[in-house]
């Protein structure tokens, strides 16, 4: 009862847990997508939610169906179905068309997610160039260039996958658009 009361609110807890349904969600992260698509067989946290709620309404009235039952009847059938999960990737998404679970728009985790992506783009750059010149230093015999090269510190860059799958964990937005169905992509899982 506590989560359908928060549903019912419709907001965004003091901890950072969204409540709020009724738009589209989407994670840049692969795992989040896939925990959210298994974790909520009915396709939808609310959905979902209402199942849990209603198979406990009608064991704890043991064996009876309470008479509102009928008024959600709809509801109650859909319920019923067996689902299965599947990711939909959204291609040619632009971060305007979005906003972060608080409202923000832009969403500045997604800016800060984006820049660590490009940062980490160009150290690898910045790396691919300093092998380049130690192999031909190498060549060359060259003991002082080898020298300054092997001292220059480097740091550690990411794929683009991994920033993602690391960063983008918990980094959710909710689309300000309607997404048109020619940018979808859908994939089964399991």
């Amino acid at each position: 009862m506590f989560i359908m009361d928060k549903i019912d609110e419709q907001s965004v807890s003091t901890g950072g847990f969204n409540f709020r349904h009724g738009g589209v969600y989407l994670t840049p992260s692969r795992r989040t997508a896939i925990n959210y698509a298994v974790g909520n067989p009915f396709g939808s946290e609310l959905l979902t939610h209402c199942h849990l709620l209603s198979e406990a309404l009608a064991s704890s009235e043991e064996g009876t169906r309470a008479t509102w039952f009928n008024e959600y009847s709809e509801l109650l059938a859909i319920l019923k179905l067996q689902g299965k999960p599947m990711l939909v990737k959204v291609n040619r998404a632009r971060t305007v068309d979005f906003a972060d679970e608080i409202g923000e728009t832009p969403p500045r985790r997604l800016s800060r997610l984006l820049q660590f992506i490009a940062d980490s783009e160009a150290e690898t750059s910045r790396e691919m160039v300093r092998g380049a010149a130690l192999r031909e230093a190498l060549q060359n015999q060259d003991s002082a260039k080898i020298a300054s090269l092997i001292m220059r510190p480097t740091r550690v860059s990411l794929t683009v996958e991994q920033i993602i799958e690391s960063m983008g964990q918990q980094v959710n937005f909710e689309a300000k658009i309607v997404i048109e169905v020619s940018q979808l992509e859908f994939e089964h899982i399991g």
